[in-house]
């Protein structure tokens, strides 16, 4: 596990530190035998299926002369540990050569060049899978609207196409959101809760009822599993043509998601972008859509993250 790019000779020079405080005879009594103040609030997202970014509330002792860094221990719940000494300024920290669907438990602690170490602060996390374009690699990621010849809704994650895909009301059980524009209103909702004459019993989705405004799937941090509230997670519809006009770049949401027949979720984020020119939808009608960004973890019941341990 790789916690950055390069490695300073950061440890070397903190041995040398330590050694020379030990062989100093002058220091008596007054040796400074502090311990660091504990960093807290530790945070994490997901960048794509093999990265995550940690972050964390610095130590009050930070700008202290004594101070030597971080150190950041792993233990993946398959079994894999790594630790490391990180300089201050490597926070947010990102950890790459991870695995989708391992869920990672991470311990921060301050440390002095006196060898002290604070207590930790702690998150578990899983990386997932990020689409920034629909299955075929090309096309952006698209919700068409209800009377569009193109598809209504589209599903998170195709496990044949290995990625997003729009999809027509015919594979309304296989559906992870619809987009209704009936009404003059624009709506994304659960398949479920759009009144469409699927051919069967249509996709099942819970989304959050938090709402991020105006950031980036990279910048939407989170201290606890995306289910640390299910009863947040029980709204099924987002108004979009609700939300104010000031909003320039778009929303995210979380969600969680399962077709038709399946009883296990699978959890994501999704970014829906604002159209520059105005309003959600973009192109004519009768296929106007609006376009999305989605991180998708494919392991069922992982939402990301458990509880941190406090």
């Amino acid at each position: 596990m790789n916690f950055r790019k390069t490695l300073p000779m950061f440890l070397l020079a903190l041995f040398a530190i330590i050694i020379a405080s030990c062989s100093d005879d002058t220091t008596g009594p007054e040796e400074d035998n502090r311990t660091p103040g504990k960093p807290d609030s530790a945070m994490a997202t997901t960048k794509n299926d093999s990265t995550i970014l940690l972050k964390w509330k610095a130590s009050i002792d930070e700008g202290d002369a004594a101070f030597a860094g971080y150190i950041v221990k792993m233990t993946g719940d398959d079994n894999t540990t790594a630790l490391d000494t990180i300089p201050a300024n490597y926070n947010p920290l990102q950890v790459t050569s991870l695995k989708n669907g391992v869920i990672y438990t991470f311990e921060v602690s301050a440390l002095f060049n006196n060898g002290n170490v604070s207590a930790s602060t702690h998150i578990s996390w899983s990386p997932a899978f990020r689409f920034t374009k629909s299955a075929d690699g090309v096309s952006s990621i698209k919700l068409y609207e209800t009377r569009s010849d193109l598809g209504s809704g589209i599903d998170a994650y195709d496990e044949e196409a290995k990625g997003p895909k729009t999809l027509t009301v015919a594979n309304g059980e296989n559906w992870t959101l619809g987009l209704d524009t009936r009404n003059d209103k624009v709506i994304i909702a659960s398949p479920s809760e759009i009144d469409y004459n699927f051919n069967g019993t249509p996709g099942y989705t819970e989304i959050s009822e938090d709402i991020f405004v105006d950031i980036s799937l990279n910048d939407t941090y989170d201290s606890q599993a995306l289910n640390y509230d299910e009863e947040k997670l029980k709204t099924r519809k987002i108004t979009l043509s609700d939300f104010t006009s000031s909003i320039q770049n778009g929303i995210i949401f979380i969600l969680r998601t399962k077709e038709a027949g399946e009883n296990d979720f699978h959890y994501a984020k999704i970014l829906v972008k604002r159209n520059p020119n105005g309003g959600w939808l973009f192109g004519e009608e009768p296929n106007r859509y609006v376009e999305m960004e989605i991180s998708y973890q494919k392991k069922a019941n992982v939402p990301y993250a458990k509880y941190p341990i406090r």
